[in-house]
């Protein structure tokens, strides 16, 4: 268990964000292009290259 101040608490919280944060982008486009208004397809462009860039670091860092 990491402690609060230490560099791999502050890499899970980080690795945490980033995820929640491009599923929380992902439903607002969708909602958004129901809506029909809010600029929906940005949203989910945002999503999607938040989930490439989750799936480039995963690539990359499983080897260390």
């Amino acid at each position: 268990m990491a402690t609060a101040y230490s560099p791999e608490a502050w890499t899970d919280l980080f690795v945490a964000s980033a995820g929640a944060s491009a599923a929380l982008a992902l439903v607002i486009g969708g909602a958004s292009i129901l809506a029909g208004a809010g600029g929906g397809l940005y949203w989910i462009v945002g999503a999607l290259a938040g989930a490439s860039i989750n799936a480039w670091v995963l690539l990359v860092e499983i080897l260390r």
